[in-house]
Order: C-alpha cells, then sequence, then structure tokens
C-alpha cells in the first residue's frame, strides 16, 4: 500500500475533529427540533399549525439521522485505513530465533527489576518486536498485579488485558519512534490513538441517533465523557510514549 505523510494527516484530522464535528452537528439539529416544536405561523388554522410542526420536527429528525450515519461512517473509514496502513506496513519478525535471541536478553532486564517500559525506551526495532511477541506471555503468567504497573495497566477493569494492550500501545510509539518513514510512523502513533478519538465521538453519534428516534440524551452527560477521554487519552499517550519513559529514568 503506497502511504503518504498528507494522507495520513487528513485521515488523522478526520479522526481527531469526529468528536468536534459530531457535537457541532448535535447542537445544530437538536436546535432545528426545538425551533420546529415551536413554530408559528399565524395564518394557519391550530391543526394545520399542529401539522406543521410536526412535519418540520420529522424533517429535521430524519436529517439528524441521515448526519449521524455519513459522520459516523467517515470516521470508521478514517480508522479502518490506518488501521489497514499498519498491518499492512508495520515491521514484523522475519526471525524468529534472533527474536527469542532477543526475548532472552529482555528477561535478563526484567529479572533485573527493570519494567517493559523501561526496556522498550532502549530497544532496537528487533528487540522491541520480540517484546512485543512474548511481552504478552509474560504478563499474562504475572499473578502479582504490581508486576503490571510498569506498562500503566488500568486497575479498574481486567489489569492483564489492560497491560497487554498498553504493551502493544508501547511498541507501536516504539516503533514510530525508529522508523525512517514519516508516514508509518505518523500512522503507527494514530493507530493508538484511534479508539479514544472514536469512543469520544460516540456520544455525540448517539445524540444524533436520540433525536432521529425522539428518544431523551443527556448532552451534559455527552459533554464530559468526552472531555474526560480526551484528556486521559493526552496524559495517557504521554505516559506510554518510550521517549518519555527514557527521558524520565535518564
Amino acid at each position: 500500500m503506497t502511504i503518504s505523510s498528507s494522507m495520513i494527516s487528513s485521515t488523522e484530522e478526520t479522526l481527531r475533529e469526529a468528536p468536534n464535528v459530531a457535537s457541532t452537528a448535535y447542537m445544530k439539529f437538536n436546535g432545528e427540533v426545538m425551533s420546529a416544536k415551536s413554530y408559528e405561523n399565524a395564518q394557519l388554522l391550530p391543526s394545520e399549525l399542529r401539522s406543521e410542526r410536526e412535519r418540520r420536527v420529522a424533517r429535521a429528525q430524519e436529517a439528524a439521522g441521515q448526519e449521524q450515519n455519513r459522520l459516523r461512517a467517515a470516521a470508521e473509514s478514517a480508522a479502518a485505513l490506518i488501521r489497514s496502513v499498519v498491518e499492512q506496513e508495520r515491521p514484523r519478525i522475519s526471525d524468529y530465533a534472533r527474536a527469542q535471541s532477543g526475548w532472552q536478553a529482555a528477561t535478563m532486564y526484567l529479572d533485573q527489576g527493570h519494567s517493559l517500559a523501561h526496556i522498550l525506551s532502549r530497544a532496537d526495532e528487533s528487540m522491541t518486536l520480540a517484546v512485543e511477541e512474548y511481552g504478552v506471555h509474560w504478563l499474562q503468567a504475572q499473578r502479582d498485579p504490581a508486576k503490571l504497573v510498569d506498562v500503566r495497566s488500568d486497575q479498574t477493569g481486567d489489569p492483564v488485558a489492560a497491560a497487554v494492550e498498553q504493551l502493544h500501545a508501547m511498541a507501536a510509539l516504539r516503533l514510530a519512534e525508529l522508523s525512517a518513514d514519516p508516514a508509518l510512523a505518523a500512522a503507527l502513533r494514530l493507530s493508538v490513538q484511534i479508539d479514544v478519538y472514536l469512543v469520544a465521538a460516540v456520544a455525540w453519534w448517539e445524540g444524533l441517533s436520540a433525536i432521529a428516534a425522539n428518544r431523551t440524551f443527556n448532552q451534559l452527560t455527552a459533554a464530559v465523557t468526552a472531555r474526560l477521554v480526551g484528556n486521559r487519552a493526552e496524559s495517557q499517550l504521554k505516559g506510554l510514549s518510550p521517549a518519555e519513559t527514557a527521558r524520565q529514568s535518564a
């Protein structure tokens, strides 16, 4: 697949702006529905006015549903593109004997008390791929939850599953730091953020869907959810960065 920095940049903008675009659309159509419900025309009989209000409300609801479908399709298409780029273009283990040797070296560092984050912050491409491949099994074998903290697992859920997810994210970010291809590096970084953008946008897509279906929707909850997800993602991405880990432990 031929990729370019401009393509990745455009796709990133689509994903990054998805929550804002969706919230703006929600405000627009919510306002249109409210305006339609309070529509006034002194020249119409009461029954005619009621029918006209219903027609206007239905038109706004239909438009909201169509916009929700369009925005969601655009964001999910952008996400699928980035995932496809990373799946096809990212480095892979080509020599498993070398990878196993790299993991053996990594386990020596683990035995010395170093974390996976610390190891990745100094790993070359081969070591990074080995840690990503075999580190999953190491994490799954841990009995002490404290051993998982080095990859900032989410202790509110399944700590092992969260730790494995964070390991893959850290490996992707390290590969991005090592990549000589700016477009691939950008795609790798973006792949770590995709779900965050989509989760924040979903809150507002549901709002548009609620308008279309004439359901109640808590606008405040959606706004808070989107903000919390965004703030958490920004903090997490900085914390996951191998370069940041190396700087802090220097």
